[in-house]
């Protein structure tokens, strides 16, 4: 994403990305995740956000578990629902270490 070597791309990362994570590769569905939420090289839509960053979550991927239950925590691309954010942090420990629910 950062153009390293080459000319910044967006739209040719998206694309790339895309390729990817029609492949189940979970680190690029989160990053095509990140592509919708920022509208790099795509309009900017968190609903297709969530949908890549389900993806990679349901692939066990760190990243997609973190950004489901930042969504869930924050009602982006979904409704807010702390419970929902509490049960795909608790998934992996690393999101577990991470206060991402008042009161955690």
């Amino acid at each position: 994403m950062s153009g390293l070597g080459v000319a910044k791309d967006d739209v040719r990362t998206v694309a790339l990305y895309s390729m990817a994570a029609s492949e189940r590769h979970a680190l690029a569905q989160v990053n095509l995740g990140d592509m919708y939420h920022w509208g790099r090289g795509v309009e900017r839509d968190d609903d297709k956000a969530v949908v890549w960053y389900r993806e990679a979550s349901e692939q066990g991927e760190f990243q997609g578990l973190l950004k489901m239950a930042m969504a869930y925590r924050d009602g982006i691309g979904v409704i807010a629902d702390p419970v929902l954010a509490y049960v795909f942090a608790i998934h992996d420990p690393k999101v577990r270490k991470i206060d991402l629910v008042e009161g955690a």
